[in-house]
């Protein structure tokens, strides 16, 4: 995430382009409610930028000086969390299956709501489920998000998301399982890898859970978000993560953009 830090609140905005904030707060405003980063208002802020100045009359300069610009460019304003899971991940190492199952429960009610409002998240990862101080769990980051049918997500971040011709919501479903599986291994699997139980028990998943996320994955049909929420609640216990006490936004795979025809 992109985000600094102010007072009680994320503000999210400078150095990013006009059209890629207001899509981002269309897109908040659509799936607004539960399992979502609440945004709270978008405010307009300052930024200034020095840019050099040809033929400066001062014979005491060499023919350039910067002059500074400001201009105002929209930001998001939304509720501070506690942390993200990538924090949680990087101060604690792999979670157990309890907490895992409770983050792929509690990001799956999330995926429906993103998919019932016809959009496709196109970067989940632990760097962007964050953990509210009250116990909730808030999928965030609706910069890389794509519509239904309006062609590929055109950001996203390494083995997490494979370009597609279009962005269909199982695209989601398989960075989700990727993502389970780094939060219960430290391990981060090729998301373009068809992963057996038996290939997951050796990075070191229970036989339990490496079942329930070779299902997932290597389904003959697109399974849905609510199809995960039911798979994993299905099983015993569950619960979200306690937040990390060192809260640096650590992400180890930032959102790169990419050209999909030179994906390697």
């Amino acid at each position: 995430m992109s985000e600094s830090l102010a007072g009680s609140a994320f503000v999210k905005g400078l150095g990013r382009s006009r059209e890629m904030i207001m899509r981002e707060e269309q897109n908040l405003m659509d799936v607004a409610g539960p399992g979502v980063v609440p945004l709270r208002k978008t405010v307009s802020r300052t930024a200034s930028s020095r840019q050099p100045q040809v033929g400066c009359a001062d014979p005491g300069l060499s023919g350039k000086e910067e002059k500074e610009s400001k201009t105002q460019v929209p930001c998001l304003v939304m509720e501070k969390a506690a942390c993200s899971l990538a924090d949680v991940l990087h101060e604690r190492g792999p979670l157990p299956q309890v907490e895992v199952r409770g983050v792929a429960v509690a990001a799956a009610e999330a995926l429906v709501r993103v998919h019932d409002a016809g959009l496709v998240h196109g970067d989940v990862k632990p760097a962007n489920l964050l953990l509210s101080y009250d116990g909730l769990l808030w999928l965030a980051d609706f910069d890389a998000s794509a519509r239904f049918g309006e062609g590929p997500v055109t950001r996203a971040s390494p083995h997490r998301v494979s370009p597609q011709n279009e962005a269909t919501p199982g695209m989601d479903i398989v960075a989700l399982a990727v993502t389970l599986v780094e939060l219960n291994t430290g391990v981060l699997v090729d998301s373009n890898v068809l992963w057996r139980a038996s290939e997951l028990r050796k990075l070191g998943c229970s036989p339990e859970f490496s079942a329930d996320i070779a299902c997932v994955l290597g389904s003959s049909e697109e399974v849905s978000a609510g199809f995960v929420v039911r798979h994993f609640a299905r099983r015993g216990k569950r619960r979200l993560p306690d937040p990390a006490v060192e809260t640096r936004m650590w992400d180890s795979t930032p959102t790169i953009d990419f050209n999909p025809t030179g994906w390697s």
